[in-house]
């Protein structure tokens, strides 16, 4: 009976980190969705920006679809649709974005540079390529 309780209140004393996935619709993403604090974002490192991927015409609307960036780095799979040619006070958007990021990683810093990552890469092609051999 003790090992049931005990097992049943583990899981309130660890604390619990997740990033959150919200829709678009519930945030205020004006500044981070503004063209010119996609450009700046990329340079200061914003926790939350947008680059554009792709834009497609129709009629009189205009769709743009935007990466999700954290500081700069991508986060995969996360995209909104803007309709720029609506003449709302907020912008219209489309999609799921992902808050508290910061709580899952402790640090967006690349651990290893240019020469290193090059280096690890081609001594694994190298291994893979050696097993392969007969």
């Amino acid at each position: 009976m003790r090992k049931t309780l005990l097992a049943l209140f583990i899981p309130l004393a660890l604390p619990a980190y997740a990033a959150n996935i919200v829709d678009a619709t519930s945030i205020d993403l004006s500044e981070a969705l503004a063209p010119e604090q996609s450009r700046s974002a990329m340079v200061n490192g914003s926790p939350l920006s947008y680059q554009e991927q792709s834009r497609l015409n129709i009629g009189g609307q205009s769709l743009v679809r935007k990466q999700q960036l954290h500081y700069g780095i991508p986060v995969y799979g996360y995209s909104v649709v803007e309709n720029t040619s609506a003449r709302n006070f907020a912008p219209d958007v489309k999609g799921e974005v992902v808050t508290g990021i910061e709580s899952d990683i402790g640090s967006t810093l690349p651990m290893l540079n240019q020469q290193q990552a090059i280096a690890i890469a081609q001594g694994e092609s190298t291994k893979c390529a050696a097993i392969k051999q007969p």
